[in-house]
């Protein structure tokens, strides 16, 4: 009897974990499309656009990352910017990885910075205390011993090479840690404010209708 009420009780543990699977699934896929038509809530336009809340990878953020397709074979850029969103932001959301990727892609289009991903992750970084992003110049070797941060890193950079910046940053070339207060950043303008970061751009100067 006693055997019998154990498969029971073990029946139930199982049916109740495919419905609680299956419940995510479908939130996930009403919820939150996913490969192409993933909606990330964008921030409202302001001075300073509110932080998303969660400090955490998201299930869905797991699921949406899992159904991008692998690149086979990475280019150059995808390698580099893979490498940047693994060293620079690999305990983000993916609002936040795409974030951070979306300050390289700008300064890609941008007229005073190099313009391919490579250069621009790597500027600066022949010269003493002159790198765009610090661990390019560390001297220390890129080992990636977190393997599936790795993997979430290359298929999120191979998707954003593929269909561009999302538009999260308004537009950022430049970003640092809430960690730290840079006096560069005073002389920025704050974009957006997403996750660990503070993304900004130059300061507009007064136009001459302004200065009147």
């Amino acid at each position: 009897m006693k055997l019998r009420s154990e498969f029971i009780f073990a029946g139930l543990v199982a049916t109740t974990s495919l419905m609680l699977v299956a419940a995510l699934v479908r939130h996930a896929t009403s919820d939150t499309p996913l490969v192409g038509t993933y909606e990330l809530e964008r921030p409202e336009r302001d001075d300073l656009p509110p932080a998303p809340t969660l400090n955490e990878i998201s299930l869905l953020d797991s699921i949406w990352v899992a159904g991008l397709p692998f690149p086979e074979k990475m280019t150059e850029d995808q390698k580099c910017l893979a490498e940047a969103l693994y060293f620079e932001a690999r305990g983000e959301t993916v609002r936040g990885q795409i974030a951070v990727a979306e300050v390289i892609l700008n300064r890609v289009d941008h007229s005073t910075f190099p313009d391919s991903v490579c250069d621009v992750i790597y500027q600066g970084s022949k010269n003493k205390n002159a790198c765009q992003f610090s661990y390019a110049c560390d001297g220390l070797p890129e080992e990636y011993s977190e393997a599936g941060a790795y993997e979430r890193a290359q298929r999120v950079a191979a998707f954003l090479l593929e269909h561009g910046a999302w538009g999260f940053t308004n537009g950022a070339i430049y970003y640092h840690a809430h960690s730290v207060s840079p006096s560069w950043a005073k002389k920025m303008k704050p974009l957006a404010n997403i996750g660990n970061h503070l993304f900004l751009g130059p300061d507009d100067p007064p136009s001459e209708e302004s200065e009147g």
